[in-house]
């Protein structure tokens, strides 16, 4: 998390909604793929799920670590805003799968935030780039058809013919 994030190439990808499994199973299953074929990431691809963000937010230290200072975490527990700060510190480090209820709010304008809704969240359908209805996938084809469609848009993005147009 000491790293400086890395304006362009800093990209992540935030779940909205459930599709079933484990909370957080998805996400590290998106990561661990990510890791295996995004070739640009060294294998720094994490997950964050709901516990995992808390226990960032709740941590002065990790706070640091992100650049953020202590007056928003001031509360015990941490209030959504504080949360909402973690969420966005650690998707603009990018390489960064998020699962907590608050990811989607959070990194609402972030450019480097690809969105991801499983299920069909009809107040978010203008701000995801893809949504699945997980439950037409087996579990093990979710993370592959999430990572592959997620380096296709990293990739046009790249692309100056494309990104100019």
């Amino acid at each position: 998390m000491a790293e400086d994030p890395q304006p362009f190439s800093a990209c992540s990808i935030i779940l909205h909604g459930s599709d079933g499994q484990a909370p957080g199973k998805l996400a590290a299953d998106i990561a661990d793929y990510l890791n295996e074929f995004d070739d640009e990431s060294g294998g720094n691809w994490l997950a964050f799920e709901t516990s995992l963000v808390d226990a960032i937010t709740a941590n002065p230290g990790d706070r640091r670590l992100l650049g953020l200072t202590e007056s928003a975490a001031g509360t015990s527990p941490p209030g959504p805003s504080a949360i909402q700060q973690v969420i966005q510190a650690l998707a603009e480090r990018g390489h960064a799968v998020l699962d907590t209820p608050l990811a989607a709010a959070a990194t609402r304008d972030l450019r480097g935030a690809f969105h991801v809704a499983l299920g069909l969240p009809v107040e978010a359908l203008d701000e995801c780039h893809m949504i699945l209805n997980a439950r037409r996938f087996g579990p093990r084809c979710l993370a592959p058809v999430i990572g592959d469609t997620f380096l296709e848009w990293v990739a046009q993005r790249h692309n100056p013919l494309v990104a100019s147009a």
